[in-house]
């Protein structure tokens, strides 16, 4: 039988060392270096979390802040290190994501399976669905009787 603990911490060394992780852990270590990209790249994050906490919490984003990201994006990745950190990490988060979606698929067909047996079930004997504990119901012609 298989583990999916086993398989779960599998996949987090798979995607610990995959092409993808290891592009993107490079691409930061070499931006690292340049001092002005790095505080580019820093800069747009903060405003990027800034604009997300603040949809997170239900305020709005003047259309005016938006577009000065939006500009400052532009402007960043025109530096070569700050591209490559970006795009190496947009294919890791493309990976990352398509792995949430094949388990998320594992968890609707396995949901599906459960609902139409539980579906199933009820159908054969409706009295026994109706009471989980197990307890049975008087038929009709003791009711009657």
């Amino acid at each position: 039988m298989i583990n999916p603990y086993d398989k779960a911490h599998e996949l987090a060394r798979a995607l610990k060392e995959c092409a993808e992780a290891k592009d993107w852990l490079a691409a930061q270590k070499e931006l690292a270096g340049d001092a002005d990209g790095w505080r580019m790249l820093e800069d747009f994050r903060g405003r990027q979390e800034e604009i997300a906490k603040a949809l997170s919490e239900g305020r709005e984003v003047s259309e005016d802040e938006k577009k000065k990201v939006g500009r400052l994006y532009e402007v960043i990745v025109l530096h070569p290190g700050v591209r490559r950190v970006l795009e190496a990490e947009q294919r890791l988060v493309r990976l990352l994501a398509d792995v949430q979606r094949i388990i998320g698929d594992a968890w609707n067909e396995l949901t599906e399976q459960g609902y139409k047996g539980i579906k199933a079930s009820a159908a054969a004997s409706p009295d026994a669905a109706a009471k989980p504990d197990g307890e049975e119901t008087p038929d009709a012609d003791a009711k009657t009787g």
